[in-house]
């Protein structure tokens, strides 16, 4: 019996970069009055000389055979809460309604995310750099300074002392390093492996100083800007919050969210849901409730949206301005503590000799 191969949009996979260029396009053709297949049968146009040009017209078969964009969009790997709005655009009767929203959104997450990681390069490059210099002094400076103590030592007990206090600074350092290298591959493996291990760490995150007000942020804004978008759709809000949860990386604020759905869905009012957990910001509950008396939430959560997306954006300016003296700090205890292994130690031999 021949096996039966999968539709060929099964095997599409949309990266994230492309994905903002496809959603720009097909927000202004369809804004422009387009049905989805003739805005599909435009975007292969463009992007006809383009390297990912093949995905588009892969969507555009797979549309063009009767297929469901949203489902065609799902397969491919798109976030859920995007495929859930193309959904409830064709629903709707068209896309112009979603796609504007999910251009911005998607624009919006990748600026943050560049600025993110431009305000890393510095803090990186330094923690690399110190990292270089410590194992450079493990690997090759230590043992041939060290040998070449022993060397001259000739039973002299000061500097066989010296020795011995280099040796064990020498394997204090040792163990520091492989500590600093070897507990973030630890935690990283364990965060993506272990599901217990990941709400515990993802919990310890939002109570840190600082880091948990700056992740708690980033994360209300992109719940925020789904909610709105779904609500703003039509969808109810016990359903919206269901399908909002997906853009939350956090497990322990999603694993709230989804709670606070599941008590929407039997008949809990939505402040009481969302403040059950205990992790939901308190204006995002107290806005909610001003939305369920005015019954018009879309509105209630876009003003949050800009609102969480302004703290983010204070937020990473002022950690980003927090990293560089802390890292001044770590290199001048490095190289004091430098100091204190190696150079001090020549000077007393040195003495000792004269």
């Amino acid at each position: 019996m021949r096996e039966v191969s999968p539709p060929s949009y099964q095997q599409i996979r949309i990266p994230s970069a492309f994905l903002i260029e496809l959603t720009e396009t097909l927000a202004l053709l369809t804004e422009a009055g387009l049905e989805t297949s003739e805005a599909l049968e435009l975007s292969a146009e463009i992007f006809a000389d383009h390297r990912r040009g093949d995905l588009v017209n892969k969507l555009r078969s797979a549309v063009t055979g009767g297929e469901p964009l949203s489902q065609v969009l799902s397969s491919a790997g798109v976030p859920g809460i995007y495929s859930s709005l193309v959904s409830i655009g064709e629903g709707l009767g068209g896309l112009s309604t979603v796609l504007p929203a999910l251009w911005d959104y998607l624009k919006t997450r990748k600026m943050i995310g560049e600025k993110l990681i431009s305000a890393l390069i510095y803090p990186l490059f330094i923690l690399t750099v110190l990292i270089s210099g410590a194992v450079l002094i493990l690997t090759l400076i230590a043992p041939r300074l060290i040998a070449a103590l022993e060397s001259l030592s000739t039973g002299n007990a000061g500097v066989d002392a010296t020795v011995a206090r280099m040796e064990l600074a020498v394997g204090g350092l040792g163990i520091l390093t492989i500590m600093i290298l070897g507990l973030p591959l630890f935690g990283t493996l364990a965060y993506r492996l272990v599901p217990h291990f990941q709400f515990t760490a993802d919990r310890i995150l939002l109570l840190l100083p600082g880091l948990g007000s700056f992740l708690l942020a980033g994360e209300m804004m992109n719940l925020c800007f789904a909610l709105e978008a779904l609500t703003q759709g039509g969808v109810l809000l016990e359903q919206a919050v269901k399908e909002a949860s997906s853009v939350l990386s956090n497990s322990a604020l999603r694993r709230d969210v989804e709670s606070a759905g599941g008590m929407l869905l039997f008949g809990a009012s939505p402040p009481a849901a969302f403040a059950a957990g205990g992790r939901i910001p308190r204006r995002f509950i107290r806005w909610l409730a001003i939305g369920e008396r005015t019954g018009s939430p879309a509105e209630v959560f876009a003003g949050l949206k800009h609102y969480y997306r302004h703290e983010y954006e204070k937020r990473l300016k002022r950690i980003t301005g927090l990293i560089e003296p802390v890292l001044i700090l770590i290199t001048g205890g490095i190289l004091f503590a430098a100091v204190l292994i190696f150079v001090l130690p020549l000077f007393r031999w040195y003495g000792e000799l004269l």
